[in-house]
């Protein structure tokens, strides 16, 4: 069971992020910082992560962030940061799965579907690999950052998850990822109930533009979280708490 005094004890730990290089992730990770974490951020441009780590350099904290390189469409590239975040010997307490993509057609590396394939599988296998690592340094946490959108999914079309995106706007891939996210942490949550590792899905908010951008049909992304616009913050909160 984590109790309030293990929240409060996480604080000095290490927490890994991915997709920290905007929206979400980049809030998530300057708030992380501001509150004590040591942070490994991985991604796919080092450039972009580089900009977010300038930031958390100008708070004045103590540890300086890690970059670890991270293609989430390409299972060699998840392996090859598992290892290197093994690797970096950090009592790691929190993985906070929150890159992804919406509206991006075409296949994976390993010829999956694209938002099954990152916003799932490449995630799943992330956290399969520093399952010992986050359980070693229990009590941890893993969020995966899920969606409203996995309610238009009302099923998993198994037979298209190896196939490039059929949709023409990937909307409805883009929402049986989700719902993949969701199955996922519940199932992991209850396998690891006696662990001290907590599995929290988190609702994806209003800071929808960087997903909703690369739709080609951004307003139905958009629609998904209409109802949270007046709630500004809304979309970072559910990962920080």
């Amino acid at each position: 069971m984590i109790t309030y005094e293990n929240v409060q004890s996480m604080k000095q730990s290490v927490a890994l992020i991915t997709g920290a290089n905007t929206g979400i992730g980049r809030i998530t990770a300057l708030t992380l910082a501001r509150r004590g974490y040591q942070l490994i951020l991985a991604g796919r441009s080092e450039q972009r992560i580089q900009a977010v780590i300038d930031e958390i350099l100008q708070l004045g904290v103590v540890n300086r962030p890690h970059y670890v390189p991270l293609a989430l469409d390409d299972l060699d590239s998840v392996r090859a940061c598992v290892k290197r975040v093994i690797a970096l010997d950090l009592p790691i307490r929190l993985l906070i799965n929150n890159a992804g993509v919406a509206g991006l057609k075409g296949k994976t590396k390993q010829s999956y579907e694209m938002a099954f394939g990152v916003n799932h599988l490449g995630h799943f296998l992330l956290t399969q690999g520093l399952l010992n690592r986050l359980q070693s340094n229990s009590p941890s946490r893993i969020i995966h950052v899920a969606s409203r959108a996995h309610w238009m999914a009302r099923s998993i079309p198994w037979e298209n998850l190896q196939s490039p995106t059929r949709s023409l706007t990937g909307v409805s891939e883009y929402a049986v990822s989700k719902l993949c996210n969701i199955l996922y942490t519940k199932s992991l949550a209850q396998r690891l109930k006696h662990t001290g590792i907590l599995l929290c899905p988190s609702p994806w908010g209003c800071r929808n533009r960087d997903l909703a951008k690369r739709a080609r049909l951004a307003k139905t992304f958009a629609a998904i979280a209409a109802d949270a616009k007046p709630r500004r913050r809304c979309g970072n909160n559910a990962s920080l708490y």
